[in-house]
């Protein structure tokens, strides 16, 4: 699931900025201070990781998980279908159905992260925003934050549909990009929303918001069976239909397609000297 939510930003990057205006560079810097008697950033994911069903429901997936979705972009007449193919270790593909506008392939696996498209066509993703798929796509990350990321830490409180919220500040190691600001409900302990910065490959530095409703149980796991995209007025809504664990993925769905793959050969041939 949280693999789909950085799919989508690169959904709107292709779909959503040719029918906008023009980015402008944003801070998601927090702009509150958390009080003295604030939880630590520790006990806020713990108890986080408890309230969606704990470790233990997190590992008794053994091997992978498949995310069915509706996909539906309002302003624009535009709706879809999306699956998320996620297995261990870190092999996530998500591929996007629009009615209109064909497919959309996004996906990480032996180090390499691409998007693919038929209107922006196939790349590989390089640097911080390569680093950020392929973090993204470390299945069970909500249990191995402090490896992933240089610091964790509680920055302020803000308000969420009316839920009051702990801000909490996730810093990337340097050179694998911009701090993500995560809200927490202060009742329950669920990631209420996300706020990102990306770069998409048409209109440069973005800012993203992530809204995740409508918490419900999948198996032994409480997820989101909602998550509402908001990007300079535009929403991008998820709707989860179906949470299928353990089943068999045919290999073909994990592959990259053909144009990205003569990019996956073309980069280790240059990469080992034969491409020179």
């Amino acid at each position: 699931m949280r693999r789909m939510k950085l799919a989508l930003l690169w959904l709107a990057a292709g779909l959503l900025l040719p029918t906008t205006a023009t980015w402008a560079q944003v801070d998601t810097k927090p702009k509150t201070e958390a009080p003295a008697d604030a939880p630590s950033a520790e006990k806020i994911l713990a108890k986080s990781i408890e309230a969606q069903g704990g470790e233990k429901a997190f590992k008794s997936v053994k091997k992978n998980r498949v995310t069915h979705a509706s996909l539906s972009i309002t302003a624009m007449g535009i709706s879809g279908e999306v699956v998320e193919y996620h297995q261990r270790p870190d092999i996530s593909i998500v591929l996007a159905t629009m009615e209109n506008l064909g497919e959309q392939h996004t996906g990480s696996r032996d180090g390499f992260a691409w998007d693919s498209s038929a209107m922006l066509g196939a790349r590989l993703l390089e640097g911080a925003e390569l680093k950020a798929q392929l973090r993204s796509a470390v299945f069970d990350k909500e249990l191995r934050y402090d490896e992933l990321y240089e610091t964790v830490e509680v920055t302020g409180e803000a308000t969420v549909d009316e839920m009051e919220c702990w801000e909490v500040t996730f810093t990337p190691k340097k050179g694998e990009g911009e701090p993500e600001v995560h809200y927490f409900d202060k009742e329950k302990y669920l990631l209420r929303r996300m706020v990102s910065n990306i770069k998409s490959p048409t209109m440069g530095q973005m800012r993203v918001q992530m809204d995740l409703k409508d918490w419900k149980k999948f198996g032994q796991l409480l997820m989101p069976s909602k998550i509402v995209q908001t990007a300079s007025g535009a929403e991008v809504v998820l709707k989860v239909e179906k949470v299928e664990f353990d089943v068999e993925i045919p290999e073909e769905k994990l592959v990259p397609p053909a144009a990205v793959q003569k990019l996956i050969d073309k980069k280790k041939a240059k990469d080992s000297g034969d491409g020179q």
